[in-house]
């Protein structure tokens, strides 16, 4: 009876090593292909009377799907100059996730005690308005569409208004992961890891 039971405790062991042996196999082909790197965790503004001021994270549309899902922002605002920096990491959405990197050098079009505002025009079609609040802890951002381009075909199938929130990249990937996973082990994992996925 001892013997039996050691052996139906150790079966049960080398079987939960098996399940887990196979989930980090399914990672590795179906996971990690979709989501080849994760995202940093988020730096909101804390204090912008120092003339200096350093937020990091994702950006999100509000109430819509990004095309770039996996990205990263840096953004460094000085007052002296009145200039912000953006340099913004990204992944491509297409079979080969190649990484990109682009920087941007934006006006400061408003510096008071509790928040900044900056504008970026580098796009054709769109321009995008910034708002970083340290008195909330907050960075949002408003894309409308270029006002000299309206007429413009190139520019014609854009969204009069976007909304954006700064994130926290961890929990992009995070999401991104379970959304890429595949539905069978999407249902076992929410079965057996429940409590920790959410």
């Amino acid at each position: 009876m001892k013997k039996y039971l050691i052996i139906k405790i150790i079966g049960g062991i080398v079987t939960f090593i098996i399940f887990i042996f196979t989930i980090g196999i399914i990672d590795s082909l179906f996971i990690k292909d979709k989501v080849p790197v994760s995202l940093p965790f988020i730096q909101l503004p804390h204090n912008g009377q120092v003339g200096m001021i350093q937020v990091k994270g994702t950006w999100v549309i509000e109430e819509d799907r990004d095309y770039y899902r996996l990205q990263t922002s840096t953004i460094e605002c000085y007052k002296i100059t009145m200039e912000c920096i953006t340099a913004q990491a990204y992944v491509s959405p297409d079979a080969a996730a190649k990484l990109n990197v682009d920087i941007y050098i934006s006006p400061v079009i408003e510096w008071t005690a509790n928040h900044l505002v900056y504008k970026d025009t580098s796009s054709m079609c769109a321009e995008y308005l910034y708002t970083l609040d340290w008195a909330t802890k907050s960075a949002t951002g408003k894309r409308i569409k270029n006002p000299r381009m309206v007429n413009n075909d190139l520019c014609k199938d854009l969204k009069n208004e976007l909304r954006l929130t700064l994130k926290d990249g961890f929990k992009v990937w995070q999401e991104e992961k379970q959304n890429a996973e595949p539905k069978i082990l999407k249902l076992i994992l929410d079965t057996v890891f429940f409590p920790f996925r959410n």
